[in-house]
């Protein structure tokens, strides 16, 4: 898996995605307006979706949309853990 630089890692998150939507009803959209699809992963590099992810968003049910939040977040957190790893070899 191809590796954003630690500086330019923003993640997101289901939490902070409500706060930004402040009273909309509904589960909120991931995305945040970076939408660069990265070949190694197949995700958005800004919002961690897949192509298939984000054209289905607004058809999907709340509950397929918070299933999908979970992932993006899982996935998230494994960049930070692969980015933390490569940082702890760098010299």
């Amino acid at each position: 898996m191809s590796l954003p630089s630690p500086s330019s890692f923003a993640p997101i998150s289901l939490q902070s995605a409500r706060l930004k939507a402040g009273s909309a009803s509904g589960v909120p959209s991931p995305c945040v307006g970076v939408c660069k699809m990265q070949a190694q992963t197949g995700w958005c590099s800004g919002c961690y979706r897949s192509i298939e992810e984000i054209t289905a968003w607004s058809r999907a049910s709340d509950a397929t949309k918070l299933a999908l939040w979970a992932v993006i977040e899982q996935r998230q957190a494994d960049v930070l853990a692969a980015l933390s790893v490569g940082e702890a070899a760098t010299p």
